[in-house]
């Protein structure tokens, strides 16, 4: 995603998304409503997948469900890439954005960091054998500082975005 390809196909795309502006018909905004998909099956993939291993009697069923978790988590990885891209994309078009926009463009660029740090958490509680990183494991420190601050400055920048531009 990040490299780029040296046809001329692929740079004349890579400049229409550029010199589209951000509407609900522009391509960015077609693929960000494409990637609710696929986040959607992530989510229900994640959920399934912890329900099944706290009920898991056997190897088989925890291995199922861990098996679940961890697609589901690869899947939010690439959605978490195909958002970063992006958000660099739209780096320069946002100079003829209108003042809302862009505050929700910048709230969007100081949550990427947050975000990654919880997905980076993510990865290690499901792939790592590790009991520091573990959900259910006897780390709430790290569970603390890699997943709910995160989700909490997430949040409140979101909601400050939110309460502060015009309908």
């Amino acid at each position: 995603m990040d490299t780029l390809a040296a046809t001329s196909g692929v740079f004349g795309l890579a400049n229409r998304i550029i010199t589209n502006r951000a509407t609900a018909n522009s391509r960015r905004s077609r693929i960000i409503q494409l990637a609710q998909l696929p986040a959607l099956i992530a989510l229900i993939l994640c959920i399934v997948g912890g329900t099944d291993a706290a009920d898991a009697s056997n190897a088989s069923d925890l291995s199922s469900a861990q098996t679940k978790t961890k697609v589901g988590i690869v899947i939010f990885l690439c959605i978490y890439v195909l958002l970063l891209g992006l958000v660099v994309i739209t780096l320069q078009d946002i100079g003829r954005a209108p003042s809302g926009e862009k505050r929700i463009y910048w709230a969007v660029v100081l949550a990427m960091p947050w975000l990654a740090a919880r997905v980076i958490y993510s990865m290690l509680a499901v792939f790592t054998n590790s009991s520091t990183f573990s959900i259910t494991g006897d780390h709430p420190l790290v569970q603390l500082f890699m997943a709910t601050i995160e989700e909490f400055i997430i949040v409140c920048l979101y909601t400050l975005v939110g309460l502060t531009i015009s309908r």
